[in-house]
C-alpha cells in the first residue's frame, strides 16, 4: 500500500517513518505542509492508496486540504486517516463530513495506528473490486448510489461544517471516535423508506442511484440545525447521528424526516399524487451496556425500527 503522511512536526514524521518502515510499509512519501501534499498529490504518476493526515497545520489545516483531495477523481474512496491532538468533537465531525475516513488521537498507540492501516488495505480491496467496476458488484451493495453519496461531499473548504453527509464506513468511525473521546449523549436516529423497492421500480437506472443520495443530502439539509452526520445504510435505510437530537420530541423529528421525502419526490419523481413514507427510530449512546461495542447503537435504533 501507498502511503502519504501530512504532518507539520518533523518528530512524528520520524516515528512514523521509523514504525512504518517496521511494520512493511516501505512506499511512503513524507511532507510537512498541506500545500506540499497536494502538489504531491498533484504530480504523482502513481496515486496513493492511503493518506495518514493532521488537522492542525500552519497555512492549509488538515480539514482544508480533504475537500480538493476528494475533489481529485483518484481519490473519491482513498482512505484519509486524521492524526491529530485535536479531540474536541466539533474538530473530528468537521473532520468527517469533509470526508475523512477514519481518526487517531496523538499521542497515538502504534499498534492502533497498524489497525487502522490494515483496515485501510480491506477497505482499498473492497474500493477497486467494486467501486472501480460496479457492474460486477452485488447489487446488494449499491454502488452506483453510494458513488453519487461520495461525490456531495464538499468540494471545497467553505461548504465544510459539522453536518453533511459521509459514507457508511466513515459514518460508523465517526460514531466509534465521538463515542470514545467525548462521552455518551450521543444520538442516532435510523430512518427507512417504506416501500423503498417499488418506489424504484419506476425510476430510470440513473435515477434510481441518484434517490438515496438525494435523501440523504435533504435529511442532513433538514436537520442542519442539530449538526447531524447522515449517511445511507442501503435497502432503503439511512442513519443520522447528533448530540442535539431530542428524542422524546418524535413529532417533529418526523416532520423533518417527512419534509426531506417530499423535497426528495419532487426533485426525483416531479409532480405526483402520494408522498414517500418513512418510519423512525431513536438509540442513545447510554442504551448500551458500558464497556460493549459502541456500534451497538446502531443494533438498537435497528431493532426498535422493526418492532415500530
Amino acid at each position: 500500500m501507498r502511503l502519504l503522511a501530512v504532518d507539520d512536526d518533523s518528530v512524528i514524521l520520524e516515528l512514523l517513518e521509523v514504525f512504518l518502515s517496521s511494520i512493511g510499509y516501505d512506499d511512503v512519501e513524507y511532507v510537512t505542509s498541506g500545500a506540499e501534499a497536494l502538489k504531491k498529490i498533484e504530480n504523482t504518476r502513481t496515486p496513493f492508496d492511503c493518506i495518514l493526515l493532521d488537522i492542525q497545520m500552519p497555512g492549509m489545516t488538515g480539514i482544508e486540504l480533504i475537500p480538493q483531495v476528494r475533489s481529485i477523481d483518484d481519490y473519491l474512496f482513498t482512505p484519509i486517516i486524521m492524526l491529530t491532538a485535536m479531540l474536541d468533537r466539533n474538530w473530528i465531525a468537521e473532520a468527517f463530513v469533509a470526508g475523512a475516513w477514519d481518526y487517531v488521537s496523538k499521542p497515538f498507540e502504534l499498534y492502533e495506528l497498524e489497525t487502522r492501516l490494515h483496515a485501510a488495505e480491506l477497505r482499498l480491496s473492497e474500493t477497486r473490486r467494486f467501486y472501480a467496476r460496479p457492474d460486477q458488484a452485488p447489487a446488494q451493495l449499491e454502488i452506483p448510489a453510494k458513488r453519487q453519496i461520495a461525490l456531495k461531499r464538499p468540494r471545497e473548504f467553505e461548504s465544510v461544517g459539522q453536518s453533511g453527509l459521509i459514507l457508511e464506513d466513515a459514518f460508523e468511525n465517526c460514531l466509534l471516535r465521538i463515542r470514545e473521546e467525548v462521552g455518551s449523549d450521543l444520538r442516532v436516529l435510523m430512518i427507512e423508506v417504506d416501500g423503498f423497492n417499488n418506489r424504484l421500480c419506476s425510476l430510470s437506472e440513473e435515477k434510481r442511484a441518484k434517490y438515496p443520495a438525494v435523501m440523504a443530502k435533504q435529511l442532513s439539509r433538514a436537520f442542519s440545525s442539530t449538526q447531524a452526520i447522515v449517511t445511507y445504510r442501503g435497502d432503503g435505510q439511512f442513519m443520522a447521528l447528533s448530540f442535539a437530537f431530542d428524542s422524546s420530541d418524535v413529532k417533529n423529528m418526523d416532520a423533518l424526516v417527512q419534509k426531506a421525502a417530499r423535497r426528495t419526490d419532487k426533485k426525483i419523481f416531479g409532480p405526483q399524487d402520494g408522498a414517500t413514507a418513512c418510519r423512525t427510530a431513536f438509540a442513545r449512546a447510554s442504551d448500551v451496556p458500558c464497556g460493549s461495542d459502541p456500534l451497538r447503537i446502531i443494533h438498537v435504533a435497528q431493532e426498535r425500527l422493526r418492532l415500530g
